[in-house]
C-alpha cells in the first residue's frame, strides 16, 4: 500500500494545491485533492482484471474551483435544499444566499465544494487515510458557529473506501455534509447509466413539489418508479409512475433509509452486469439522495477529453433530508454547541 502526494494546481493567489494517490495491494487506486476535498479518480479492476476509473470529474485541475456539478466533492454546510433561503434557530432568524428558484441549493456559490481545504495523509491499521480540514467561520454561508470540519478518506485491502465526517461547533448549528461523487461502473466515460442495476434499503421517499422540495409526507414506493427494494435497472423504473411523488421523469429524490439513524447499514448497491463490477454503499445517516444527473450534458467536459451526458452517472448523497430545518418530522441537521458529530459513509467495490 502506498500514499503520494503531488501537486495538483494554484489557486487564485499562486498557493500551490495538492492532491494524493492512494493505492492498496490489490491495484485499488483513489485519487483526492484539496480542492472541494474532492474524489477525482477511483479507479477498480472489473471481472477480467481490467482498471477502469468508474468517477466523472475534471480533465484540468483549475476545473475545480468551478466545480458546479460538486464531481466528487464534499458539500457544506448544508447539502441539499433548504426553502426561503433562511431558517430559524434558538428563535433566530438567519438568512442564505438565495437561488433564482427561492431556495438554497448546497449553500450556495460559496460551498464547500470551492474551498481550498488543508491535508495531511498517514497509515494505520484500518488502511491509506488522507484527513482533510477546513474552519468555516461564524456567518458563514449565513449560518451560525465556528465551525471545524474534518473529512477523511481510508482506503482499505478489501477495496473500501470510508468518508468519515468529524465535525465541531462553538455554537449550535445546522450541519448537513455529503459527498457527490457520479459513479458509471463501466468507467466514467461511458455514457447512460440507465443499464446499471441498482437496488436501495428503502421504502418510502421524501414528496417533492416542482422545485424538488420536501413539502413534509413521505411517499410509500410501491409500484412507483421509486421501488428499488429489489434488485432492478434503473432504466426499467422509467416505465412506472413518477407522479405524484415528483413533477420530473427522473431520479432526483431523497430515500428514507431503512434502519435507524446513528446505526452502520446498507443504503444501495449498484451493479454492471457487462463487466462484474459492483459497489454497496453503508451509511449511519437516515437518508440518502438518488440522483441520475439529469443536469449533465454536453458543456460539461470530463477526464480525457471526455463529454458527460445526460444521466452518464448515478450519486447516493447520503444525509439528512432535505429541507429538515423547516420540518420538524424529519430528523434535524443540528449540531449542538460542543457536540460531536461523527458520521460514516462506506463504498464498498466488489466483482460478480
Amino acid at each position: 500500500m502506498q500514499i503520494k502526494k503531488e501537486t495538483f494546481t494554484k489557486d487564485r493567489n499562486g498557493t500551490e494545491t495538492a492532491y494524493y494517490e492512494m493505492v492498496n495491494e490489490t491495484g485499488m487506486t483513489v485519487k483526492v485533492c484539496e480542492i472541494g476535498a474532492a474524489i477525482t479518480e477511483i479507479s477498480v479492476p472489473d471481472r477480467n482484471g481490467n482498471m477502469d476509473d468508474v468517477v466523472l470529474g475534471y480533465d484540468k485541475p483549475e476545473h475545480y474551483f468551478e466545480n458546479w456539478p460538486a464531481f466528487g466533492a464534499v458539500v457544506g454546510r448544508c447539502a441539499n435544499r433548504i426553502d426561503r433561503s433562511a431558517f430559524y434557530l434558538n428563535g433566530k432568524e438567519y438568512m442564505l444566499e438565495k437561488s433564482r428558484a427561492g431556495y438554497t441549493l448546497h449553500s450556495g456559490r460559496h460551498g464547500y465544494q470551492y474551498r481550498v481545504w488543508e491535508s495531511e495523509a498517514y497509515e494505520n491499521k484500518e488502511g491509506l487515510n488522507v484527513k482533510f480540514t477546513l474552519f468555516s467561520p461564524d456567518g458563514d454561508q449565513g449560518f451560525p458557529g465556528n465551525l471545524k470540519v474534518n473529512v477523511i478518506y481510508t482506503l482499505s485491502e478489501n477495496n473500501d473506501l470510508t468518508l468519515t465526517y468529524d465535525c465541531m461547533s462553538d455554537a449550535d448549528t445546522v450541519l448537513n455534509l455529503t459527498n457527490h461523487c457520479y459513479f458509471n461502473l463501466q468507467k466514467q466515460d461511458a455514457g447512460s447509466i440507465f443499464q446499471h442495476y441498482v437496488q436501495i434499503n428503502s421504502d418510502r421517499v421524501c414528496r417533492v413539489d416542482r422545485r424538488l422540495m420536501p413539502d413534509g409526507s413521505m411517499a410509500d414506493v410501491r409500484d412507483t418508479s421509486f421501488d428499488f427494494r429489489k434488485r432492478k435497472k434503473i432504466g426499467d423504473g422509467l416505465n412506472r409512475p413518477f407522479q405524484p411523488v415528483t413533477p420530473y421523469n427522473e431520479y432526483d429524490i431523497n430515500y428514507k433509509i431503512n434502519d435507524s439513524f446513528g446505526i452502520r447499514k446498507l443504503a444501495a448497491v449498484l451493479e454492471c452486469e457487462e463487466n462484474g463490477r459492483g459497489m454497496r454503499v453503508y451509511t449511519d445517516m437516515p437518508g440518502m439522495q438518488f440522483y441520475t444527473a439529469g443536469a449533465l450534458g454536453e458543456k460539461n467536459k470530463g477526464k480525457n477529453g471526455a463529454t458527460y451526458v445526460k444521466h452518464g452517472a448515478v450519486c447516493f448523497e447520503t444525509q439528512f433530508f432535505p429541507n429538515a430545518i423547516h420540518i420538524p418530522e424529519f430528523v434535524q441537521p443540528v449540531l449542538l454547541k460542543g457536540k460531536r458529530f461523527v458520521s460514516k459513509t462506506e463504498y464498498e467495490f466488489y466483482i460478480f
